[in-house]
């Protein structure tokens, strides 16, 4: 049997009668953190990337929806049905992308205001229920020097599903930056 084989039995094995999936026993313990925990952003992951040179914000956001249409897992949301958690998806998920400059007077540490706002976007919680499971947000720190923060909720990622989206996000953005 390859990891292939295994994963798809996994998804069958899971699988309900509604068309939703059922949870792991992995997110059922993080969704009963958050509910135990209600305003609080105990999932949240950031996931931050340097963007340099000149950037083109609509490729960006396509791109990001492109990916988000890939991915099953970044349309779904978290519902209790009866005792059971079931993930369901949204199949009509647009991205939206914000822009926002930060503008530093003379005394302040640019990176430093950075970090303060990208800290406050952790700390807003995602709404599991309604969607999506992250979100993301673009700062402007100069002409060609953008950062694109992801807030994402462990719920549907970690450090190698990080990866995957890097690089996905990556070949699709400047593939067809090129187009251009």
């Amino acid at each position: 049997h390859s990891n292939d084989d295994f994963l798809l039995k996994s998804i069958v094995r899971n699988s309900s009668d509604s068309g939703s999936l059922t949870t792991s026993f992995a997110q059922d313990r993080m969704w009963l953190m958050e509910q135990a925990r209600p305003g609080r952003a105990i999932g949240n992951r950031p996931l931050a990337i340097e963007l340099s040179g000149a950037l083109a914000a609509k490729l960006l956001r396509k791109a990001l929806n492109e990916v988000t249409r890939r991915h099953e897992i970044l349309r779904s949301r978290y519902v209790l049905e009866g005792s059971i958690l079931q993930v369901d998806f949204d199949a009509t998920l647009e991205v939206e992308l914000s822009l926002e400059s930060v503008e530093c007077g003379s005394n302040t540490n640019q990176f430093t205001v950075l970090q303060k706002r990208i800290k406050r976007e952790l700390l807003k919680p995602l709404d599991l229920e309604r969607g999506p499971v992250f979100r993301c947000k673009l700062y402007r720190l100069g002409e060609d020097w953008h950062v694109l923060l992801i807030v994402i909720h462990h719920l549907i990622g970690d450090d190698w599903s990080d990866v995957v989206f890097i690089k996905e996000l990556s070949a699709l953005y400047y593939g067809w930056r090129k187009e251009d």
